[in-house]
């Protein structure tokens, strides 16, 4: 059972616009321009659709610049947050200026709030700008064989040059799930974060977690 869930979130993860599926005894539809849905252990592909054309990858950009923060940083370090990072758009962790949190916490509002604001702190904390950032994350999706991957930064805000594909997203996914840390967030249902400016609890938007149990 275990298995099937990681599985399946691997399939939410890699949906670039949460696909439409049905699920009976013996099949299963989905409507989804891409997707792909791969066996975590063996790295056998089960089903899939486009699994090579590229596509803006929107917030599955988070699954790469939470791999780096994990590999670079340490999660007990202090991030403070520029005016930058809390002005982005999109969605939030709802970071204020100058506010500190530890890393670990803010991998907590990227993976689970899908926080744009994490994802700049993040950046800026580990590489000291978001470009310097952005360079280790191409480094590590061409380490990892996702050479059909391109970030331009770490939130998945659309831009020219950002893209992915379903098969190199799961490449990737597959690649984060096997660090503990990771691995930990993405199945916490809830978190209740009591640092920073005020207390936050955020839920995790993935209701998979709910179905098996």
């Amino acid at each position: 059972m275990k298995k099937l869930v990681i599985s399946f979130l691997i399939f939410f993860l890699l949906s670039n616009i949460l696909p439409t599926f049905a699920l009976s005894d013996n099949s299963i539809k989905i409507d989804a321009k891409a997707y792909l849905l791969m066996d975590p252990i063996t790295g056998r592909i089960l089903l899939g659709k486009n699994i090579n054309g590229k596509k803006a990858m929107a917030s599955t950009t988070k699954i790469m610049t939470a791999i780096v923060a994990l590999e670079e940083g340490e999660l007990g370090s202090k991030v403070q947050v520029s005016k930058r990072a809390a002005g982005i758009g999109g969605s939030s962790f709802r970071l204020l200026p100058k506010e500190e949190m530890s890393l670990e916490n803010m991998l907590y509002g990227l993976l689970l709030s899908s926080g744009n604001d994490a994802a700049i702190a993040i950046a800026e904390h580990i590489s000291g700008s978001v470009e310097g950032f952005v360079e280790l994350m191409n480094k590590k999706a061409l380490e990892l064989g996702a050479i059909n991957t391109h970030y331009i930064n770490p939130h998945g805000l659309d831009a020219p040059g950002h893209y992915s594909t379903a098969e190199d997203l799961a490449i990737i996914a597959r690649y984060a799930l096997n660090i503990p840390k990771f691995r930990e967030i993405v199945n916490t249902k809830e978190k209740t974060i009591e640092e920073g400016n005020f207390t936050r609890k955020i839920v995790n938007t993935n209701k998979l977690l709910w179905s098996f149990e």
